[in-house]
């Protein structure tokens, strides 16, 4: 490479840094985004979620007596999960 073609190169280099530099400050933003900041806190969070929609049994069974007459004791609350066996309600036996 012979002594001219070195300064071209340069002269280039030069010319193509100081386009960078002028473009970079010319076309700089002054106005940025906006951001608010928080100092980082231990706090206690508390997470909500609101939905809607139907909550559905896994399985249901409608109860039945083979006599009919007046409930005089019912032994379980609605929704309550009873076993085989249990004692859910009395009939009057007066009307039997």
């Amino acid at each position: 490479m012979n002594g001219k073609k070195k300064i071209f190169i340069a002269l280039g280099i030069v010319v193509v840094l100081g386009a960078v530099a002028f473009a970079n400050l010319r076309f700089q933003r002054t106005d940025g985004v906006s951001v608010n900041t928080e100092a980082v806190q231990k706090r206690h969070l508390e997470a909500m979620v609101s939905a809607s929609g139907k909550i559905q049994p896994t399985r249901s069974v409608n109860i039945s007596a083979d006599t009919m007459g007046r409930v005089t004791d019912l032994a379980v609350n609605e929704g309550q999960r009873v076993d085989r066996g249990q004692f859910l309600l009395q009939i009057d036996p007066r009307n039997l």
